[in-house]
């Protein structure tokens, strides 16, 4: 009986905390006549709590 009472605190803990779930997600990529080229990536996410994060990053190499 122990045994079960453990498992079934530990699965509900786990569905408690949750985890992130992705909303939305977008890469943009460009290349430029010089050769140098940039991507964008971002990413919407919505946190077990209910609020959502927007996170957005930039990458950038030259073309020499």
């Amino acid at each position: 009986m122990k045994k079960y009472l453990f498992a079934s605190l530990i699965i509900g803990s786990l569905a408690v905390i949750g985890c992130d779930r992705t909303v939305s997600s977008s890469e943009k990529k460009t290349t430029s006549s010089d050769g140098s080229s940039s991507s964008v990536q971002q990413k919407t996410v919505e946190h077990p709590d209910g609020s959502v994060t927007t996170k957005k990053e930039s990458k950038q190499t030259s073309g020499q």
